[in-house]
């Protein structure tokens, strides 16, 4: 249960790392560094109160508000240098989301109809999981997929001649 309330935090993970290059190679860094310093600060401070009031589920609520804390400061801060607002970037990762979490409940109903143990369990869930991400992908051809799709081939032709 643990894992499940730190993987809500982990969704921005990603997300952060790309704001954050963006932010610095607008040559930003000293105004990132300030807004890290701010976000740390608060993000320790989120954790502190969490595990003092609440426990260890306070600790980690403490540590998912510090990840989407960060990410809300770094989309903002991305939306000020870059013409790339935060709605939109909202808009372009809602949809992927969208995608990614009824996969993930369709792989979820059907491995739970099997009774395997922990590590078979979620062997099979990747699995099933990358079938049907591929296949949609395949289906729908959207631009993310569509972009690293031809970048692949574009690669492989190259590397061939």
């Amino acid at each position: 249960q643990y894992f499940q309330i730190l993987c809500i935090a982990g969704l921005t993970s990603a997300l952060q790392s790309i704001n954050l290059q963006l932010i610095l190679a607008v040559g930003k860094s000293k105004e990132m560094f300030l807004f890290t310093i701010l976000k740390r600060v608060i993000g320790l401070l989120a954790i502190f109160i969490g595990l003092v009031y609440y426990d260890i589920y306070g600790l980690l609520s403490g540590v998912v508000f510090n990840y989407w804390f960060s990410y809300i400061v770094n989309i903002s801060l991305v939306s000020k240098h870059i013409e790339y607002q935060w709605i939109q970037q909202l808009k372009d990762v809602f949809s992927i989301g969208i995608v990614s979490l009824i996969i993930a409940t369709i792989t979820y109903i059907v491995a739970s109809t099997f009774d395997f143990n922990i590590y078979v369990d979620g062997i099979v869930k990747l699995f099933i999981y990358i079938i049907l991400y591929i296949g949609w992908s395949v289906l729908f051809k959207p631009k993310a997929y569509m972009f690293f799709y031809n970048l692949l081939v574009n690669k492989t032709i190259n590397e061939n001649l």
